[in-house]
């Protein structure tokens, strides 16, 4: 599930991910290496609103861009052979991290009142799991 070398990488200074970029590169990271037609499979498996292949072709191709993920050579100019897949190639738990970190400097900006009640957040997420 997903690159092994990918989590022992440190991650570089990347762009930030938009919200449905992120769904992209989770799922990578979790499931991949996966073509985009998988990709479009799991996510109406999950609890996302159905995407269009070319949209999450494109979320891909950006987030690829943006190098969080591997794209894949065609093994063949036509037929199952030509399948690109996707894979991440940094690793999911420092990418989440890097931001959340970056979400604390944005928004809580160290006032101590706003980091509690990002915990208090937090702690309601993890009660009602």
């Amino acid at each position: 599930m997903g690159d092994a070398a990918a989590r022992s990488a440190p991650i570089p200074e990347l762009p930030f991910l938009s919200p449905a970029e992120w769904s992209v590169f989770s799922l990578l990271s979790k499931k991949g290496p996966l073509t985009v037609r998988q990709l479009v499979s799991e996510l109406e498996a999950s609890s996302e609103a159905p995407r269009s292949y070319t949209t999450v072709l494109t979320l891909a191709q950006r987030v690829a861009a943006k190098g969080y993920l591997h794209q894949s050579e065609k093994a063949a100019p036509h037929g199952p052979a030509s399948a690109i897949t996707y894979s991440s190639c940094v690793s999911y738990a420092d990418t989440l991290k890097r931001h959340a970190e970056r979400f604390l400097d944005q928004y809580a900006l160290g006032d101590p009142e706003d980091l509690l009640l990002v915990r208090e957040i937090i702690d309601q997420h993890l009660g009602s799991s």
